[in-house]
């Protein structure tokens, strides 16, 4: 199971594989990002989904993450605030349009992190508007703490502990209902 990654412009997500969340810190800004709900999307369903949403497209579509029913792919329910999967449905990423309402495209979608796959975050705020990050291609999946905490910048570490001490992130819960942290 992985608990990071880094993409290729070189920056570092903590990942908490039980809620599907990260914490993003971008080299650039040098300060990480809000916890946000994230799927991975393979490259070539990358590439269609880019067509309709970045670029011009993002004036009038919307990206979505959610899931549709395996034997019926017009039953889009775009996700909360929480990874909802009931019986029979599969992750998936839907590029919607603004005025109608309709799926322009769309395409599935993973809770792990892969080499080669995007992020796609939605960060939901306070006032209840929400804003979607597409991360850059991922480079290296980190599968343990150690080797995570060796190459992730200082910063993310510490807003990692800092969301397991105010028992807001990272944390699980055991069979006896404990809450414990995760190891990152």
């Amino acid at each position: 199971m992985a608990c990071g990654f880094q993409t290729e412009n070189g920056s570092f997500y903590a990942f908490d594989p039980t809620t599907n969340k990260t914490l993003r810190f971008k080299s650039v800004s040098g300060k990480p990002y809000e916890q946000s709900l994230c799927l991975f999307v393979p490259p070539k369903a990358m590439r269609h989904l880019e067509k309709h949403y970045l670029g011009t497209g993002h004036m009038y579509n919307t990206l979505r993450l959610g899931s549709i029913d395996r034997d019926n792919l017009s039953t889009f329910k775009k996700f909360g605030h929480e990874i909802d999967l009931s019986a029979g449905r599969e992750l998936w990423v839907a590029v919607i349009n603004k005025s109608t309402a309709k799926i322009v495209c769309s395409g599935g979608a993973q809770r792990e992190p892969a080499e080669g796959f995007v992020p796609i975050e939605k960060c939901y705020n306070p006032d209840n508007t929400s804003a979607t990050h597409v991360g850059n291609r991922i480079i290296k999946v980190y599968h343990t703490r150690e080797a995570f905490a060796k190459d992730a910048p200082k910063e993310l570490l510490d807003a990692v502990s800092e969301q397991q001490r105010r028992g807001t992130g990272f944390t699980q819960t055991t069979g006896a209902g404990v809450k414990t942290q995760l190891k990152l």
